[in-house]
């Protein structure tokens, strides 16, 4: 899997290109992105962790937010929970973006951010992206699930 290195991409600034030959459900997309952030979660920004599923981690490893504009470049609209990207870390272990009930549409950390959205074609958006992490200094790169991402 190609991979991006997200701190270069933050701090470059530059757009990127994933192209999906299909997801889980067969559609392919093309999307264009620009990282703008990674960062650490802290519990208390969720409120109500009992009410996440209990099969996230949340107190053994680290819930990273990773923010970006995304523009759809699809025939259709697309769903910004799909798991398009995958989050890898230096030794080449995949993460990808956590899809739970409460944490992506009703929690305090879901209010303040865009972690579901419908993604329109040709429209720009902020969307936001979590990710368990174990707790360790390693260094992050993006990826592309299904399909490639480029520096365009």
């Amino acid at each position: 899997m190609e991979r991006i290195s997200i701190n270069e991409a933050i701090s470059s600034g530059e757009w990127f290109q994933c192209d999906n030959v299909k997801d889980f459900s067969d559609n392919a997309f093309t999307m264009k992105l620009k990282l703008l952030s990674i960062r650490e979660v802290q519990l208390e920004e969720i409120g109500d962790i009992d009410r996440v599923d209990n099969s996230i981690p949340l107190r053994n490893g680290r819930l990273l937010i990773l923010s970006m504009e995304l523009i759809n470049f699809s025939k259709v609209q697309q769903y910004s929970y799909m798991p398009s990207f995958a989050l890898i870390d230096q030794d080449n272990f995949e993460f990808d973006a956590l899809i739970d009930g409460y944490l992506t549409h009703y929690s305090e950390l879901a209010k303040r951010y865009n972690l579901y959205l419908q993604l329109m074609p040709k429209l720009k958006y902020k969307v936001d992206f979590l990710f368990m992490v174990p707790v360790e200094d390693t260094q992050y790169f993006i990826g592309a699930k299904f399909g490639t991402i480029k520096r365009i």
